[in-house]
């Protein structure tokens, strides 16, 4: 479910020699909470980087700098990836689609569910630009986008209730209540669905680029906002 990531680099430089290897510390966890290993064929691989320069066209446009603090320590070069993030990407001039993409790699960097399933809320929201009335926007824009077929689009929609309800839980630091009703395996399970919902969204930002708005642009952020309102039949 994309929960993928690399934390381990090399460089090699064939005319003079030079060898580096760099550590990353970087967990990812797979949408029910678990690690797991998989492998991919030559085609998969061929179409991991061919989105990659896709999403890296998406983030490039939320950085004004490079700047990056760094420093020494017997010989090796750490370097402050997070700090970085954290400056560029919280400006008014940042993406949304960047925006995004960052609430969903904290997302698939947990495994505790509550989070997880909060972090993927708050990637949606972002992207829907949603203002107001967040649990029915959210349910609505979801469900009506992702299907057209009416008991597919009511499963959605239920999902997306419960799942705000577990995010607003989580951010007040409150009792997770969809316990109350439900089992672990059924949130387990709901985080899985959740995913889906993230991945075919985002599908159809990556087709739709004039829908990744400026923070800061109310004009066209409203735009936005207008464009997946008209989904809600």
């Amino acid at each position: 479910d994309n929960a993928l990531n690399f934390n381990q680099s090399y460089h090699c430089n064939l005319k003079n020699g030079y060898e580096a290897n760099i550590g990353y510390d970087l967990k990812n966890v797979c949408s029910n909470g678990r690690f797991s290993s998989v492998s991919f064929n030559n085609k998969e691989i061929q179409h991991a980087l061919d989105l990659m320069y896709t999403i890296h066209e998406f983030m490039n446009k939320s950085v004004d700098s490079i700047d990056i603090y760094s420093y020494d320590n017997d010989g090796t070069t750490f370097y402050s990836n997070e700090e970085f993030i954290s400056q560029e990407f919280t400006k008014d001039n940042t993406y949304s689609f960047s925006r995004a993409l960052l609430y969903l790699q904290s997302a698939r960097s947990t495994g505790y569910l509550p989070t997880k399933i909060s972090q993927y809320s708050a990637c949606l929201e972002c992207i829907f630009a949603i203002k107001e009335n967040h649990t029915k926007n959210l349910s609505e824009i979801t469900s009506n986008l992702l299907s057209s077929n009416l008991s597919k689009k009511d499963k959605i929609f239920t999902d997306m209730r419960d799942v705000y309800s577990i995010r607003s839980d989580q951010e007040h630091g409150g009792q997770i209540k969809y316990l109350n009703n439900h089992s672990q395996k059924e949130m387990i399970e709901l985080s899985q669905r959740l995913d889906d919902y993230v991945r075919k969204v985002i599908k159809y930002i990556i087709k739709n680029p004039e829908l990744n708005y400026q923070m800061g642009d109310i004009e066209k952020k409203s735009a936005t906002r207008l464009h997946f309102k008209s989904k809600i039949s």
